[in-house]
């Protein structure tokens, strides 16, 4: 029997038997592109090699599919409310008569502030993580996706106390010897789209003049 070859974003497979078989097999597990593989194998009666077995697939069950998108949700809606009540004015204070609100409300204003921006830099090292880096590094963690529920669940309940440490001690530090050069790198990006946008609103603005002129619209302005 040769080695048996698949196409992981297909749901159209070939096995190399001794009589090609081709299976339909509806792709149920799309989060999963090596369960499809096993279910072929399944289908016709051979033995599954363990070299092409995802150890994601034996340990994934339907709840936690479901369990780890709805913490992604609650995260996200729990930052956006946050950030909405920390950017909220404090109200006016009853001891003064200014209007202002009180030296001690500001200063907690200030600490939600330092707070929130820090779970909101965590959450999007967290997503840029998500999308190149889990595929590779959840492969050779067992139970992985509880242990992400987890760190999900720490986030929510704790917030600030939770990413202000992540912060400090693991993104600050890598990022701090590069901040030169990532600062370098944005102004120069900055200067570029300006100039791209003056370039690109340069001709529209030739073009409004040149409706406006045959059409006598600057007379009805005047």
């Amino acid at each position: 029997m040769g080695s048996p070859a698949s196409q992981h974003t297909c749901v159209n497979f070939k096995l190399r038997l001794e009589k090609p078989v081709s299976l339909q097999i509806p792709d149920v597990r799309v989060l999963n592109p090596f369960a499809c593989t096993v279910q072929a194998w399944r289908a016709v009666g051979t033995p599954i090699p363990l070299q092409v077995i995802d150890k994601r697939s034996l340990t994934e069950t339907p709840t936690m599919l479901l369990f780890v998108p709805i913490l992604r949700l609650a995260m996200l809606f729990l930052n956006v409310y946050d950030s909405y009540k920390t950017l909220k004015f404090p109200p006016p204070s009853s001891r003064r008569n200014d209007g202002l609100p009180s030296v001690r409300d500001m200063t907690q204003r200030k600490r939600d502030m330092k707070g929130c921006l820090a779970v909101w830099i965590v959450w999007c090292c967290f997503a840029v993580y998500e999308r190149f880096g889990e595929a590779i590094v959840s492969l050779f963690i067992p139970f992985y996706d509880e242990f992400k529920s987890i760190v999900l669940l720490l986030l929510i309940f704790k917030r600030a106390r939770a990413a202000e440490p992540i912060y400090l001690h693991i993104i600050r530090p890598l990022l701090k010897p590069c901040a030169s050069t990532l600062d370098a790198s944005l102004e120069l990006l900055l200067m570029i789209g300006d100039f791209i946008f003056a370039l690109s609103a340069f001709p529209v603005k030739l073009g409004l003049e040149l409706w406006e002129k045959p059409f006598g619209f600057d007379q009805f302005l005047l």
